[in-house]
């Protein structure tokens, strides 16, 4: 056997203070101050081992990667500052500046010394050579920036031009840590951050004609950091995305939707240290889904409410048995095809105590509608079910 056992708890509090004034009738200012936190992913939490027999990032050596079942959250501190100023014809811009304070940074790949040989080198006898890696919660981060947002429609142009509108956005930030010792790392070396967001996104309204155009760019961003070997880390290259929408209501019952999603077909690209060092590059395609919107008009439907899947949940194996009549597993294929939103809810649990789920599926840019109709559900039922597994929170009762 390879037992080992290793636990941890934690009990915070997380405070916030909120202040607003209006400095004008058109110029509003906020200020927060706030803690937060955040979990570890459950892979990261899970009992397990990797091992890998070359290493690339470690120079080849063979590794064992084990998780940390004891890892605490990250916790932070954050200063948030905005000012927003709202004006005619139905538009607004606001600037915000963030401040955040990161402590147990959770960092990865630390080398926790050489496995022994022999059968008693708590592995029965495996892995003798290898490199331990754990993580642990070993690192303070800095983050701080700029969110800049605008939004008009432009109502006071003549004609068919009122239609027109305008949004955009554009986060920028930066970042440093010391991560546990290992050395000050600064915003190009630093996971998780994108440092450069920004969104653009023209609109047009006139009748029954809707149309769309948004072009989202993300900057340069590091996915995995190589500690020592800055060759190896692996980063995500910059990207431009293109989106077009196109709508037409033909009739009061009957409408009509086009959309063309990565029009120009930008790849996504990683390459390991520098940009010539190409590690992949994906082309997802530019895909084009177009719908119909009949039902919803002619019936003056918000949404519709279906079982999810017309069965509960099954185990792995065996394999599941076939529905009567060959049918798909779940009718969620229509928003699958249609590429209208369909939000899945927690409905409670069978019997057995298997979990069931219920959907709300909507329109065409509907998803504001279902997120409330959603909330409402949960609220009017009560039928969200925490797994057995499922610790208590401090606010249980």
């Amino acid at each position: 056997t390879n037992r080992r056992a290793v636990d941890g708890e934690y009990t915070k509090a997380f405070p916030s203070i909120h202040a607003w004034h209006d400095i004008t009738q058109n110029l509003k200012a906020r200020l927060s101050w706030s803690t937060s936190f955040g979990r570890p992913s459950f892979g990261q939490l899970v009992p397990g081992e990797t091992p890998t027999e070359a290493n690339a990032n470690f120079s080849g050596r063979p590794t064992l990667t084990i998780n940390n079942p004891s890892l605490l959250p990250q916790t932070a501190k954050n200063w948030d500052a905005t000012l927003e100023y709202y004006f005619e014809p139905v538009g607004n811009f606001s600037a915000g500046w963030f401040h955040k304070e990161i402590r147990d940074y959770i960092v990865g790949g630390i080398e926790s010394g050489t496995i022994g040989t022999g059968t008693d080198n708590g592995y029965a006898g495996e892995y003798g050579g290898f490199t331990r890696l754990s993580s642990a919660n070993a690192g303070t981060a800095f983050v701080q920036g700029w969110e800049l947002s605008y939004q008009q429609q432009f109502t006071s142009l003549p004609g068919w031009l009122k239609g027109l509108g305008l949004t955009a956005n554009l986060t920028a930030l930066e970042a440093h840590g010391d991560y546990g010792g290992r050395g000050r790392r600064d915003t190009r070396d630093v996971e998780g951050f994108v440092p450069r967001i920004g969104n653009v996104s023209v609109f047009w309204r006139h009748r029954g004609i809707t149309s769309r155009v948004i072009v989202n760019y993300t900057g340069e961003s590091i996915t995995e950091f190589t500690d020592g070997s800055p060759s190896r880390s692996r980063f995500l290259a910059p990207r431009t995305v293109v989106n077009l929408s196109f709508g037409y209501q033909w009739r009061p019952a009957v409408s009509f939707s086009v959309d063309v999603n990565n029009l120009t077909n930008a790849p996504q690209s990683a390459y390991r240290g520098t940009s010539d060092r190409l590690q992949f590059k994906l082309y997802g395609g530019t895909t084009v889904t177009a719908g119909i919107n009949a039902v919803f008009t002619k019936h003056k439907l918000d949404a519709i409410l279906y079982p999810t899947s017309p069965r509960p949940a099954t185990p792995i194996t065996p394999p599941n048995p076939p529905l009567p009549g060959g049918g798909a597993d779940s009718p969620t294929s229509f928003a699958n095809q249609t590429g209208y939103p369909d939000l899945i809810i927690p409905a409670g649990m069978t019997a057995e105590g298997l979990p069931v789920t219920i959907s709300f599926f909507g329109p065409a840019w509907s998803e504001a509608k279902l997120l409330g109709y959603g909330f409402d559900f949960e609220q009017a039922t009560k039928a969200r079910v925490l797994p057995k597994t499922t610790p208590k929170l401090l606010t249980d009762s």
